[in-house]
């Protein structure tokens, strides 16, 4: 996994600066593992456990279902932040069927229902390293022509930035003797590129879906060719944005 030294996200205009994120660094480290800062006013409520069924209108308990609604299955320490406010650091979860919070708050599992806007994972109890950043309501973000506002992965920081949306649903199935449905999770994945404000759809990772969208960016064929970029591979597509957004003149 690719770990990043830790920095914060200002949802505004959706960039990350690491200056900014080296001088939170510090104040971060004062808070221990689980420690809540700034969420004592937040409003939480009982973890919900029934799932609607994808497609349909028909819940079931999510001890039915084959698989599991979170993006890690393990308790991680997170910096909650509401746009460039950080709340708090506190043991959670993400939920990707409903991009729902999940938290520990008095030894009991809770779902936030105040407003986060984006949310950075630590290395087991280390603040000083971030292994995945998260952030909803970005601007121009539309799926199907609609507007999406469900947590997306930031995958790379600089102008040009690779966002990965994991869409997580019910399926259902037969069993193996068709007596009985069988209900279990499945995923879509979609990848968007965004610069500023602007948010293109990559209908398919490859080399022409991601270039048509970077300016001069033929002028980097022989990088391409020698640092072996397969733009099938999200590695690889990261490689090249993190080379791409240093070397390109702003």
């Amino acid at each position: 996994m690719q770990h990043y030294k830790i920095f914060t996200v200002v949802v505004s205009n959706i960039i990350f600066i690491s200056a900014l994120a080296q001088q939170q660094a510090t104040t971060v480290q004062k808070n221990l593992f689980g420690e809540v800062t700034n969420l004592r006013d937040a409003i939480s409520s009982k973890t919900i456990q029934e799932v609607t069924i994808y497609g349909g209108d028909n819940g079931i308990p999510y001890s039915r279902t084959t698989g599991s609604r979170f993006w890690q299955d393990e308790w991680q320490s997170a910096a909650l932040y509401n746009q460039n406010n950080m709340l708090g650091i506190i043991p959670v979860k993400l939920n990707l069927v409903n991009s729902e919070i999940h938290v520990i708050i008095n030894n009991e599992e809770l779902v936030l229902t105040n407003d986060i806007t984006s949310l950075i994972f630590f290395k087991e109890n280390d603040t000083s390293i971030s292994t995945a950043a998260f952030i909803r309501n970005v601007p121009n973000l539309f799926l199907d022509n609609k507007k999406l506002d469900d947590f997306v992965q930031v995958l790379n920081y600089g102008h040009y930035q690779l966002l990965k949306y994991r869409k997580r649903y019910v399926a259902v199935g037969d069993s193996l003797f068709r007596t009985v449905k069988r209900y279990y999770f499945s995923d879509k994945v979609y990848y968007f590129l965004k610069a500023a404000n602007k948010v293109e759809k990559i209908k398919k990772l490859n080399k022409e879906n991601v270039l048509v969208f970077l300016p001069s960016s033929s002028a980097y064929t022989e990088w391409i060719k020698s640092n072996n970029i397969d733009f099938k591979k999200e590695n690889d597509i990261i490689r090249f944005l993190d080379h791409y957004n240093a070397s390109k003149p702003k």
